[in-house]
């Protein structure tokens, strides 16, 4: 994986999706809601992310379950993301 991927328009979404909005950096997609787990890629603001909507809180942080554009499932920070219904 790239160390920060860019997005790319590969056609239409349907379902639930969640769009990477951190400010200024990349969002870690994790193999676990954990801020320690393996990272499985960082995205950059505007890449979509499948969300599964399945959450948990681990600490202060929310966990949304999400699958990455080339079909990886993890989890990612709510805080940097923007969820709208499918």
């Amino acid at each position: 994986l790239e160390q920060f991927q860019q997005p790319l328009i590969r056609g239409a979404v349907t379902g639930r999706v969640a769009r990477v909005a951190t400010g200024t950096d990349c969002l870690n997609v994790r193999e676990s809601p954990s801020a320690s787990a393996t990272s499985l890629g960082c995205y950059r603001d505007g890449v979509l992310l499948f969300d599964g909507g399945e959450t948990r809180i681990e600490g202060a942080t929310t966990w949304v379950a999400v699958t990455t554009p080339d079909g990886h499932d993890g989890w990612a920070s709510a805080e940097f993301l923007q969820r709208r219904p499918g």
